[in-house]
């Protein structure tokens, strides 16, 4: 389809680059998130098991007649939100939605940092890097914590990485130019041609050819 007359350069539009299907890496961010997820349960499963199900008023909204002392890490509101976050993201990321990249950035990148904080609190005083592997579980929920950490920012490459080297997506349709066709010219003298031009006088008998001197 063109725009414009007949003859006249005109502009077609030209189909615009097919789209991504879904937002680059997701599959691999989503495992990234299950995982996140495991080790956050793992916390709670924890203090389940060292306070009963009573723990889950502490869990859910901050009781602490249930709170478990002398462990680095603990399961508790913030990290309930956090749970319900990651569910969200895993469904999110299975279906392909794109806007799993930032906002996981953002969740695995403010729970990393919460992490990172205990973590570094207890390796800066004596008495915490005493207690950081003593008793073992308060080794393995420190190890929790900085696989939390880690897995943060490995979402937050990843993510990077992807959003600067794929596809750029497409504004819409452009336009090209039609190269222009030779328009026919209708005959001399017809309406729209050319103007005609009157034949030439015609000479007397003997005389020669008109604009040509005679041979002497």
């Amino acid at each position: 389809m063109s725009y414009g007359q007949p003859g006249v350069q005109g502009y077609a539009p030209v189909a615009a680059p097919p789209r991504s299907g879904g937002a680059a890496a997701l599959p691999g961010l989503a495992v990234v998130l299950v995982l996140n997820l495991v080790l956050e349960l793992a916390l709670l499963i924890f203090d389940l098991n060292r306070k009963g199900a009573g723990y889950l008023e502490t869990a859910i909204w901050n009781d602490y007649h249930h709170y478990v002392d002398g462990v680095p890490f603990g399961f508790f509101p913030g990290d309930t939100a956090t749970v319900i976050a990651l569910v969200v993201l895993i469904i999110g990321a299975f279906s392909g939605k794109g806007w799993v990249r930032p906002a996981g950035t953002v969740l695995l990148l403010i729970n990393g940092y919460g992490s990172a904080i205990v973590v570094i609190d207890q390796l800066t005083s004596d008495e915490g890097r005493h207690a950081f592997g003593s008793p073992a579980t308060n080794l393995w929920l420190n190890l929790d914590g900085i696989v939390q950490v880690l897995l943060a920012l490995v979402f937050a490459l990843v993510v990077m990485v992807t959003v600067s080297s794929g596809p750029r997506p497409a504004y819409g349709p452009g336009y090209a130019p039609i190269p222009a066709q030779p328009m026919p010219m209708p005959p001399a003298g017809a309406p729209g041609g050319a103007p005609g031009f009157p034949p030439p006088p015609a000479q007397p008998p003997g005389q020669p050819p008109y604009g040509y001197p005679p041979n002497r």
